[in-house]
Formats: structure tokens, sequence, C-alpha cells
């Protein structure tokens, strides 16, 4: 009863909606709204009920200053949506919805964006509507009770494939079951590194208990590397490892297999600029683009090829990419606010993770400036900074060993700049704006605050030094985190740090 009771109250305010939408006449349609807004005040259409009876209003005043015949107006499509008031996860759902029915809109992120629209008016040429790629109430509470059926039953066959998927992964990893980020002590991040026989044994044999590595066959030149077989050597080692993923959500790559000959600045639209720190191949992208996001999120994707391979979360990297000057200035002209993508963009992605396999990590690199958006802290499990204490320069010269300035009062001194190496100070001279004008006291703070919310607080510094690398050991961990130390390149095994 308790369930058929909503579906009524929701059918008698379809009909009173569709009632007045076949009114004509702007008198009794005003009327015919106004009925439907002291009856729903609150209802699905309501802000739809009210520019309709403003346009009304207006037929009626024009007719009677020019004597004309009273003729229909037809509103604009994207007002009318507008008007609606859809929230992200109601055109989440519709995405979803118009996929289900065979109208694919290549992704479900909440973003109504081309290939969206082109779905939206497919299924409105289907229905014999005006195919304007831009849904009415009528239709979108249409579309959602057609699809009903069929996203239920594809629900319930993606819950079973993930119970399967994990009742036989669960005998494979028994250790890593509970412990988690908690029972993290040494931790290794290697991304430039073909993972040959000898590294992933060295690794399987070492006291790593998590292992950051690139998913090698998303690169063109490494397809066919036996992802899944090196992740369960790790999982299945006297100490076993988490196995964790490193993704760049906010650059595309020209060596990933997702790029297409053709690709370049501005072709597709999408691709925005250059790296500017420096990294070549790698171009920042509007990551709210549908197109960008089908590739991780769609059927067989990415983030599908992952979970399939047994790895056991994400490393995002790029996160900051909303504030990059490129992108801050294409989503200006789009309207959008790029922050605020950013943000839905993890959630979709973890939300996507989480569905394929229950308790999938998401690690964030970088973008502290988003610990403050409740979103994004339940997206994610944990945190990770880099160059805290020490950093290299552009293009990995040097490849470490420069100390960023102690305190917000150092930075850019006389003092500080002529403490550094001579490779150093080049590499600060080069880029005055880079990395070493951070300060390690604006960096803790930020991550005291994130440690403050319960979640592991990971960092990563570049030095090679003996005496560097005990010193910001020890200096990380008396401050709660988990230490990283290495190469800037990420090119070489680190063993942990004794």
């Amino acid at each position: 009863l308790s369930s058929a009771a909503p579906a009524t109250a929701a059918a008698a305010e379809l009909r009173l909606w569709a009632a007045a939408q076949s009114v004509a006449p702007p008198d009794r349609r005003i009327e015919a709204l106004e009925l439907y807004l002291g009856t729903y005040p609150q209802g699905r259409f309501a802000a739809m009920a009210g520019v309709q009876i403003a346009a009304a209003r207006q037929q009626l005043a024009g007719t009677a200053e020019r004597g004309l015949a009273v003729q229909a107006v037809a509103p604009d499509p994207a007002a009318v949506e507008a008007a609606i008031g859809l929230s992200r996860d109601q055109r989440r759902l519709a995405q979803r919805a118009l996929t289900v029915l065979g109208f694919d809109t290549r992704g479900a992120d909440g973003v109504f964006g081309p290939n969206s629209r082109r779905a939206i008016a497919a299924y409105q040429a289907a229905r014999d509507a005006e195919a304007t790629g831009y849904l009415t109430g009528t239709q979108h509470v249409a579309l959602i009770d057609a699809a009903a059926a069929p996203l239920a039953a594809l629900a319930a066959q993606q819950a079973e494939q993930a119970a399967a998927r994990d009742a036989a992964a669960a005998p494979a990893r028994p250790a890593l079951a509970g412990g988690r980020l908690a029972a993290v002590e040494h931790w290794l991040y290697l991304l430039d590194s073909e993972l040959d026989g000898p590294t992933v044994s060295r690794i399987a044999a070492s006291d790593h208990d998590m292992v950051v590595v690139d998913f090698l066959p998303s690169q063109t030149d490494a397809a066919d590397y036996p992802m899944a077989e090196t992740v369960a050597r790790w999982h299945e080692a006297a100490r076993p490892k988490l196995a964790i993923a490193y993704i760049n959500i906010g650059e595309a790559e020209t060596y990933r297999a997702y790029w297409r000959d053709g690709w370049r600045v501005g072709a597709p639209e999408w691709i925005l600029g250059d790296d500017p720190d420096g990294w070549e191949n790698n171009f920042p992208v509007a990551f709210w683009f549908d197109e960008w996001r089908a590739i991780w999120t769609a059927p067989g994707g990415l983030l599908d090829q992952i979970v399939a391979a047994g790895f056991d979360g994400v490393y995002l990297d790029w996160i900051g990419a909303y504030e990059e000057d490129n992108v801050v200035a294409f989503a200006a002209a789009d309207g959008v606010d790029p922050r605020q993508e950013m943000v839905w963009w993890i959630g979709d992605i973890a939300e996507h993770l989480r569905a394929a396999r229950p308790g999938m990590l998401v690690i964030a690199q970088n973008a502290l400036g988003l610990l403050d958006d409740p979103a994004y802290l339940d997206a994610i499990d944990a945190v990770a900074q880099e160059h805290v204490w020490f950093d290299g320069g552009v293009d990995n010269e040097p490849q470490g060993g420069c100390p960023l300035p102690r305190r917000n009062s150092e930075i850019g001194s006389a003092a500080w700049r002529s403490a550094l190496t001579r490779e150093c100070r080049r590499a600060y001279d080069s880029d005055p704006d880079g990395t070493l004008s951070a300060s390690s006291e604006g960096y803790l703070a930020a991550l005291e605050r994130a440690r403050g919310t319960g979640m592991a607080v990971f960092t990563v510094d570049y030095a090679e030094a003996a005496a560097d690398i005990s010193w910001i050991d020890s200096t990380a961990r008396g401050s709660g985190f988990l230490p990283f130390i290495g190469r800037r390149a990420l090119d070489r095994y680190q063993p942990p740090v004794d």
C-alpha cells in the first residue's frame, strides 16, 4: 500500500498537468494552469506552470493592444526544459533511461551534452514528437515510466554480476579484507615502467602494502600486457598488496589507446592546450564533455577494464584541471563551473566503480582546495599531495632534492633562493610560479584538515639523497602521513625506507 499510494498520486498529478497542456485559449489555459498550481504547489511541473502562465498573460495583453486574434506561442524548447528544474541525478536517470531504451547517450553523467541531445531528439522522433533535443516535463515523466522495468532488470543483472565477481575474487585476497588503507605502512608509486617480470617479482617480495601503477593495457603499445595476472601476484604475495590503478582524469594522453589520428589541440574541441608543467603528449581537457567521460564510464570503458583486472581502486591525477587557465577560459565560454564539474566528475567515477565492485578505493592526488566540498569528501577514501617538502624541476631537471620554503613568509625570499643548489635555483627561476612557489606550511594545514576527517593521507616528495629521504620519511610519519619518496619521473622501484 505504501508504494502504491505515491504512484497513484504521481499519476493524478500527471493527468491534471496533461489536461492543462491540452487547453489552447490563453484565458482558459491560465485557469487550468492555476488549478494545477493550486493542487500541486510543489509539483514537478510547478516551475513550468509559472512560465506558461506568464506567457499566456503576455498573449492576452498583446491581443488587447493590437486587437489581433490570439495565436499560440511556442515556448523555446531549452527554456521549457530549464523550467522543469531537473537535478543532476534526474538528468543522470534520464540518460540511463534513454540508453536502456536504445537511444545511447554514451554515458550517464548528468550533463546533457551533444550525445545526450542527439539521443533525446531520436527518442522524440521515434514517438512522433518534434525532435528538439530538449525534454518537456511530460516527455521526461513518460521516459522514466517507459524505462522503469528495463532499468530495474538491468540493475538486478549488474548486482548479480558484481556479486559473482566478488565471490570469485574473494579467495585470492583474504588478507586484504577489512584492513584496506588503514593497514598500509609502506607504498610504492611507479608509473614510467614496463612492469617486466623482475620488477613484478621484486614488488611482490617487498614490504610494500600498496602499489600505485599505470593501467598498462590502456597504452597503445601495451594493450596485451597481462595486467590481471600481475595484480593477482601482488594480491597473493606473502605480504599482500593493494593494487591501485593510476588514471589521469583531467588530461588526454597521446600514448593511450583512446587517442585517435588527427586529434590535436582544438580537435576535438574539448582538447584545450599543452600541459602547463611541461609533460609532453599530455593535454588538459574539458572533462565535463560526454565524449571524454564515455572513454572512462561507457560499458567496457577504462573503468570497467580496471575493475576486471582486479585492481582495488584508482589513484586520480590531474584533479586540479579545474584551475588550469585554458580549462577556466573554456568553461566560462561554455557556461559551466569547472570546480563543480570536477566534483561531479569524481563522484561519477566513484559511483561507477563501486557499482561495479563495492569497496573500490578512490585516492585523490593534489587539489586540496576541494576538501571543503561534502560531495567530494563522500566520493574519496584518501588524499595524496605531491611536493609537500621537496620537488624537482620542469622536465624533471633536476629529478628532486629542491626544498620548498618551509613557511609562507619564506616564499620567493632571497634567503631561501640563495640556499638552493644551482640546479634547484635554475628550476625555480625558470618557473617562478610553479610548485617551488608554494610552502610546506600551506600544504600541511590542508593535509591536517584532511586527516581530521579520518581519511588516510599520503605524501609524495621528490628526492634522491639519503639524508633528504630519511628526513622526509620521519617528518611525514611524525605528522600522521604515509610518505613516498622517489625520483620525479616515477620511473624506478623504490624500496621502503628503513
